[in-house]
Formats: C-alpha cells, structure tokens, sequence
C-alpha cells in the first residue's frame, strides 16, 4: 500500500508544480504583453502621404518629428485618420458635392495604404529576428521584442521551480468580440449612419465594420489604459482590420519525478498559454485649422454663402490655373509658382472653392459635429448670428471648430494672419475676373497651406496651418478674443496647459501682445518647455483662405 501511495502522490506532486509554473508564467506573460502593446503604440512611421503617423495621436511636441522649418510636427493616430476619411465620405454626400467626395475616397485609399505600412512596421518590431529600426516621436528606438522577453524571463527567474520557458512569441490581432476604439463618433449620430453593433459607448466599435457608402471602415482596439483583454478573443491579422492586439505565447517545461515518468513515460511536463493586452490611446489635442472667407471690398450679389460659391454658375465657368509653391515659401524664400502638375488644365472656380473646404474639413480631424458644418453651408454671410464686430457689409469671416465640435464663425475687425505668403508645396490660385458684377470684375484668391501633408510632400511646414503674426491673438480683445472664448475653441493657456512669453516686436494686438517671432513656451509654473511645441498648438492657423477683392472696372481690364 504505502508504495501505491508513494506511486500516486510523486505525480500529483508534478502536477500541483505543474499548476503552480502555469499560474506563474501566465502572469509573466500578461506583464510580457502589456508592454508590448504600450511599446508598440508609442512606434511612429513617416507615411508619404499624412506625414507621421501612429496606433495613437502625440502632440507637436516630439524632438524627432521635426518639420524643415525646425518645429515639431504632430503624429495622428491610424483611428483618427480613418475617423476624418469618414466623416468627409460623410459631409459630402449631405452637402451633395461630387468634389468632395472624389477627394473624400482618394483620401481613404491613401488610408488603405498607410494602415498597411503601419501594420507591417508592428508586425516586424514584435518579430524576435525583427531587423528594422523603429523609433518614438522623440527619436528613441523601440524594441517590442526585447523588452517583452526580458520583462518575461524576469519574472520567471523571481519565481522558484517555475520550470524553463522554451519560447516566448509575439503576435498582433484582433478581437473577436465587443471592443473600443476610443475614437468618438460623429454628432448628431442620427446622421453619422452608425450601423448596429458599430459603436461602443460613445466610440465606434473597434475590429468590426462601419462601412459607408459602400466603403468598409475598420478601427483599431484602444483603451483609456493598456489593459489585459480576453486571449480567447484572439485572432490572427485577416487583411482587413487594423490589428493592435499583442498576443504574449509561451511554452514551459518542467522536470518530472521519476515516479511520473515510469507512469507516463515523460521526462518533462509542458505549460502553455497566452495572454492578451490592447495599447492605450492618446487624445488628438491638435487645433481644428481655421477656414477663412473674405470680402474686403463688399459682398457680391449671388456670392452671399458657401453653398453658392460651390453652385454659382458664373463661377463654374470661370476656370484658371491651381499653382505650388517650390523651392521654398512664396515669395519669401525666392521660391516660384509652378501649375500643379496633378490638375495640368485650369480648372472651375467652383471646383477650387470645393478643394478648400475639403481640406480644411481634413483638418479639423473629424472633431466638427456633422449638423453644424451643414449649417455653414448655408449660413448667409452678412448674417446677424455672425458674431464680432466686423463690417456686414465687407466680411472677414473665420469659421473655427469649438470643443462641442460647433462651427462658430466670427466677422472680425481686425485680421491675425497678415503673412500673406503661401507654404511651400502648398496651393496657390488668382484670377483677376474671377466674379463679374455689371461692369466690375472683382479678383479671386485661394491660398491652401494644408493641401500636402507631411514632410515628404507638405515642404517646409509639412502641411501644417499657417501660424498668426500674433501668437495669442485668440486671448486678446484687439481680435475680439478673451480667455473664455479661446479655452471654448480649444486655444491658450487654459486649453493648452502652457503659457506663451514674448515681445510684441511689432505685431499688433496692443501691449499684451506675443510675436510668433518672439513666442517661448512654458508651463504653467512658469519654467521654460525643454521642448517647445509647433507654434500653431496654442492658437491654431490659418488652413485655407478664400478672399474676393480689388473691384476693378471690366473696361479697364480690357484696356478700354
């Protein structure tokens, strides 16, 4: 009998040290892949086409991320783009304008391409023969791998008779079941065509489709925190969805007593299991630019909203040439105009009025709610909700996002961006008979600074808005501003988190004015950021500015 017994408790005794080395290297392996789903979120990639580019947003602020202009540029997270390429699908069939949507679908085709750039970058980085070097938005490189493995190994080696781990292997997925994005979906949502089952919470639904259109959009699972989430949930990346789940698997073998090895035959017991985690996901804190429309000689008749400067059919026949800036910001720079080689024929006002406002859609990064964009479509422009102290009569209207995603649009008096140059690689368009009204012709101007994105194509600000002459213009009374009314437009020291030092160095604004030339940013103690951020982060820019001016007599253009 007590060599039965001896024979019995010698295997249970395997097993119990088999459950023991199971519990112990699933918690080595949730800690294993929990750092690797924050390191990977944190691994930026500089796309050709929206410059860079991550699982999650980062603010200007990265020493690695720079601009030729030597400024920080931000990185938008892969929910963010898809997010904007969506809702611009969206308001282009509300406004029933095939302009916009054209673009809306190119732009979504480049967000094909990039997901899938980005996703082979994170596939490699979690490959323990991974050879590529990927680095953060401050030029620190990123190893996945490693730092799983040795955050692996560490915990074992703290936890005695664990057994050995043969092999620790990495892989990103997805979810097959309820997940967020952490991305917000558009308002009112009874027109953001949400299927069901397409949102969580508040957020779209991450791993399924939310298509619109005909158009599949997929979002990536994201926590409020990086988080463990069910391993049985798991699955393999398919083509379709953007994958940021990583999957920590290992096996262990543990010694067995002799006893269970006459029983069984087995030299060794094998463990294995998995564990899960998602990445957490940043807030986009960046500045929706601003869209501004000019009529500084007086309003023409028929031009009164921004439905008919895309309809008006004089302006559908009136076509000239889209120019680029090269070599440099035109004409500081001794840069020159060259005819965009994309639209070689010169092309519809409309059409160029249609382009503006998409881009300047594209870079409110879907924060606008749906409602209040479509009631700026239509908004008369000498209307009495218009707020500011502006002229009625001669509209310097700026059309800015507030954090309830509201479109406010303000006619002020006195402009911040007098810097009339145009960016380099960005889009310039000027005609001298662009409206025709009885017998005076009044000029057409389009100056797009966010048209190219990026430091591959956006030249020397990489696409970004162009920063006002005054940097806290938006705090100050001169330009109808105040702390109130810019912390609601998501601008200055109270939005930002950080204060803005500096001179007046001629800039106007009155004598609590900062120059963009002078502006230093510190914290809210005062102490001066070891970084400072792009300077369109505390005020935002200028995106994209149509202007009608300088009335001339249609006799005097023809040499009459």
């Amino acid at each position: 009998m007590a060599i039965v017994m001896f024979l019995l408790v010698a295997p249970a005794n395997d097993l119990v040290c088999s459950g023991v080395t199971r519990s112990n290297q699933l918690s080595a392996l949730e800690s294993a892949s929990m750092a690797a789903a924050q390191d990977i979120s944190t691994i930026v990639v500089n796309d050709s086409h929206f410059g860079y580019i991550a699982l999650t947003d980062y603010p200007p602020t990265g020493k690695a991320t720079l601009a030729a202009d030597g400024q920080p540029l931000p990185v938008t997270g892969i929910n963010t783009i898809y997010a904007t390429c969506r809702q611009e699908i969206l308001l282009a069939k509300l406004i029933g304008n095939d302009i916009l949507y054209d673009m809306a679908i190119q732009d979504l085709c480049e967000a094909r391409r990039a997901s899938s750039s980005l996703q082979r970058v994170l596939e490699e980085s979690l490959r323990p023969t991974g050879k590529s070097k990927v680095t953060d938005k401050d030029g620190n490189e990123v190893k996945p791998y490693e730092h799983a493995k040795r955050l692996f190994c560490s915990n074992l080696s703290k936890i005695s008779n664990s057994g050995s781990a043969n092999t620790l292997t990495l892989n990103l997925g997805w979810l097959a079941g309820p997940a967020d994005s952490a991305t917000a979906i558009p308002h009112p949502e009874t027109l953001a065509r949400i299927p069901k089952g397409g949102k969580f919470g508040q957020n779209y639904a991450a791993f399924v489709d939310v298509p619109i259109d005909g158009e599949s959009f997929f979002f990536a699972g994201m926590g409020m925190t990086p988080s463990l989430v069910d391993a049985q949930l798991f699955r393999a990346s398919d083509g379709k969805r953007i994958c940021s789940i990583v999957r920590a698997t290992s096996t262990c073998e543990l010694q067995t007593n002799v006893q269970t090895q006459l029983l069984t035959g087995k030299k060794t017991l094998r463990t294995e299991c998995s564990a899960c985690a998602e990445p957490q996901a940043n807030q986009d804190t960046s500045i929706p630019g601003i869209l501004k429309i000019t009529f500084s000689n007086g309003l023409l008749p028929n031009l009164k909203s921004l439905r008919q400067l895309l309809t008006d059919y004089q302006m559908s026949r009136t076509t000239t040439d889209l120019y680029t800036a090269r070599g440099g910001d035109y004409p500081t720079d001794r840069s020159v105009l060259k005819t965009d080689s994309s639209n070689d024929q010169a092309q519809p006002l409309t059409v160029l009025v249609a382009r503006g406002l998409f881009d300047w859609i594209r870079a409110t990064h879907g924060k606008a709610r749906l409602d209040s964009v479509l009631g700026i479509i239509d908004l008369p422009f000498d209307d009495k909700s218009v707020q500011g102290d502006g002229n009625p009569n001669f509209p310097n209207l700026f059309f800015e996002v507030n954090q309830q995603g509201n479109v406010e649009v303000s006619n002020l008096l006195q402009n911040p961006f007098l810097d009339q140059t145009v960016h380099e690689n960005q889009a310039y368009s000027m005609c001298l008979e662009g409206y025709r009204s009885g017998a005076v012709a009044w000029t057409f101007t389009l100056r797009d600074q966010v048209r190219n994105m990026g430091s591959f194509s956006g030249g020397k600000h990489a696409g970004e808005p162009l920063v006002a002459d005054t940097i806290n213009w938006c705090e100050l009374p001169y330009f109808a501003g105040n702390a109130e009314l810019a912390t609601r437009r998501l601008k200055g020291a109270f939005a930002r988190g950080t204060s803005v030092m500096g001179t007046v160095d001629g800039c106007e604004g009155g004598g609590n004015a900062v120059s963009a030339r002078s502006a230093i940013f510190s914290d809210k103690d005062g102490h001066i950021l070891p970084t400072q951020p792009r300077q369109t982060y505390y005020s935002g820019g200028l995106a994209v500015e149509v202007k009608f001016d300088s009335p001339v007599a249609i006799e005097a253009l023809n040499g009459k």
